[in-house]
């Protein structure tokens, strides 16, 4: 025998699951922030502290080279050293000359470690003189220890110049070491010309940079072109960038910062861009600790998301088991109300209320589906007549068409018998199409059918249709104008026929029409007026009155309030159907709905 699931406890598994699901996703995504905005944190405040040091860094060679500048510029426009760069020889002129523009020199540059030499050279006269110089000496006559590992011929490459230009330029002394960063400061000014060349020892240098700072980050100059010219241990004059792995996030004439952990040693790179001199400084970090703190906000997560797991699964279970107990009291209710017993519990009026309501319910579902059966039956028996009454119109429009083959066969077509069995035969058959709904050029041709029977009926029957062009494609109910138009010819005008002419205006436009509700909208006007007898007042407000019962069709008008029902169901308050009359003179029916193109 197979065992059945108790409902209840179906029912609890699904509210569980259901709970606990909704919970786990919450929490999955907070966890997910959380831990992302941890990291985010932590590489940010790396990123800050790395960006600080690059600047700083960077603030601290800006300093150095814009002291060099200076010191370049004092120089170039000392006297001592105009009068070195004006004449060949100068010591004709000034007792002990080369002797105190060594001390100048050495004065200029005391104190400053870096700063390896000093070099004076004129162009006007191919002279040099250095800090270690006892005199000028021309180009030709230096010995080969001498330091000019710098091309004396660049000053006529860069063009003319304008008083002073500085200009920076790494390169080695001339046995290879060390190695240099001299700032050569041209000066001229009318026959004066010459440069003043400062060379930065790049080891003092570094030393300098990275003086009083104990940590174990890498600190790099990269010239213009991307080669590094300046780092710890130095061992030739340009390295290439590609020989170091963590310059591989290097971007030329940027400053940025960012945590590189793709590797196996996670690091911090910042890079500065000198705003004044063609230099990128560059500072990587090992970030050792890194690791450690991703590690701890881990475990942190992990601890918290276990943690919020079994608070979850508590919630789902007890939130699970208060959704059930109300349900399984309310079965025991329905199962046997007159032995349940109110308890203690707070929901026990609840409960009673809401079994109550489902008794009432299942009551009223009762007596409603056995006046739906009723009802069903009724329908099978208005259903079976309806189909009864199909076979009428068909058969007589079958029947009327052999008699207008008779007719025509006796008479000829143009006999006016076979002509009205002729059109009578196309308004049965336009009757008989299923659609309810046609366009106003198929229904004002159909009427046209209906008055050309009625003018062969009636010889001073006068009958006008004036509709616009452009309503031709809009919607209309079929046979909608035909009751109309019968009423003005039954009621109105045939009356009138044996004193006078009769006539008929059907007339159609387009107008902007505000209904009931309050809804304006562009509408379609089609008026049927005559010149009939018209209609008491009395009877003008009981037919007013049957046009407005939109719940039943009056049993003694049939026309008029027929066609107000079918436009009321099919448009609700968006129509208007009005009648006018003065008796004597004649009656004029006026409909109103919103302009629809036909689509079939």
């Amino acid at each position: 025998m197979k065992t059945q699931i108790n409902p209840n406890r179906k029912l609890f598994f699904k509210n569980f699951v259901k709970l606990l699901a909704m919970l786990l996703v919450i929490i999955s995504i907070a966890i997910s922030i959380v831990y992302t905005q941890s990291i985010n944190a932590l590489e940010e405040e790396i990123e800050t502290m790395t960006q600080n040091t690059a600047t700083e860094f960077a603030h601290r060679a800006e300093d150095v080279l814009a002291q060099c500048n200076r010191l370049s510029t004092c120089l170039a426009v000392d006297s001592r050293v105009q009068l070195f760069f004006r004449n060949a020889y100068p010591e004709m002129i000034v007792d002990h000359y080369y002797t105190e523009l060594k001390e100048k020199l050495h004065a200029y540059t005391y104190g400053i470690t870096y700063i390896d030499s000093v070099v004076l050279y004129s162009t006007q006269h191919d002279r040099i003189f250095t800090d270690t110089s006892t005199r000028g000496y021309a180009t030709s006559d230096l010995k080969d220890d001498t330091d000019l590992r710098w091309d004396f011929n660049w000053v006529y490459d860069i063009g003319p110049v304008e008083k002073t230009e500085t200009y920076f330029l790494p390169r080695t002394h001339t046995y290879g070491w060390p190695y240099y960063l001299s700032v050569i400061k041209h000066y001229h000014r009318a026959t004066d010309d010459g440069a003043v060349a400062i060379n930065i020892n790049l080891d003092q240098f570094y030393d300098t940079l990275v003086a009083n700072r104990v940590n174990t980050a890498n600190f790099y100059i990269l010239d213009r072109d991307g080669n590094v010219i300046l780092r710890e241990n130095k061992s030739e004059m340009y390295a290439d960038r590609a020989d170091f792995d963590d310059l591989a996030p290097y971007q030329p004439d940027r400053t940025f910062c960012t945590v590189r952990t793709d590797g196996d040693t996670p690091f911090a790179y910042a890079q500065v861009r000198s705003d004044s001199y063609d230099f990128t400084y560059v500072i990587t970090a090992p970030i050792h600790d890194y690791t450690t703190r991703l590690l701890e906000v881990r475990q942190r997560c992990i601890r918290i998301c276990v943690v919020v797991l079994l608070l979850a699964f508590v919630i789902a279970c007890g939130y699970s088991m208060m959704s059930v107990r109300p349900l399984r009291k309310i079965q025991q209710l329905l199962e046997n109300p007159n032995n349940w017993v109110k308890s203690g519990d707070r929901h026990a009026d609840e409960i009673r209320d809401i079994a109550d309501r489902i008794i009432s319910c299942l009551q009223m579902n009762d007596r409603l589906r056995a006046e739906l059966d009723t009802r069903l039956n009724l329908l099978n028996r208005v259903q079976v007549k309806a189909l009864q009454a199909q076979i009428n119109p068909h058969f007589l429009f079958n029947t009327l068409n052999l008699i207008s083959l008779s007719v025509e066969s006796d008479t000829g077509s143009e006999h006016p018998a076979a002509v009205m069995i002729g059109e009578l035969a196309d308004l049965l058959r336009y009757s008989l199409s299923k659609s309810d709904r046609t366009t106003i050029r198929e229904e004002i041709e159909y009427v046209g059918k209906y008055l050309a029977i009625l003018q062969l009926r009636f010889d001073n029957f006068r009958p006008q249709i004036d509709i616009r062009p452009e309503l031709m494609d809009y919607t209309i109910l079929k046979l909608s104008l035909q009751p109309l138009i019968e009423n003005a010819v039954q009621h109105g005008i045939s009356a009138c026929l044996t004193e006078r002419d009769g006539w008929l205006l059907v007339s159609g436009r387009e107008m902007d029409y505000t209904y009931s509700d309050g809804t304006a909208m562009r509408s379609v006007c089609i008026e049927v007026r005559d010149n009939g007898v018209g209609i008491s007042p009395e009877k003008l407000a009981e037919l007013r009155a049957a046009m407005q019962a939109h719940n039943d069709v009056a049993s003694e008008h049939i026309g008029l309030p027929n066609v107000a029902q079918r436009y009321y169901l099919m448009f609700h308050n968006l129509q208007v159907l009005t009648i006018d009359s003065t008796p004597g003179e004649g009656t004029c029916v006026r409909l109103i709905f919103p302009e629809i193109p036909f689509s079939s």
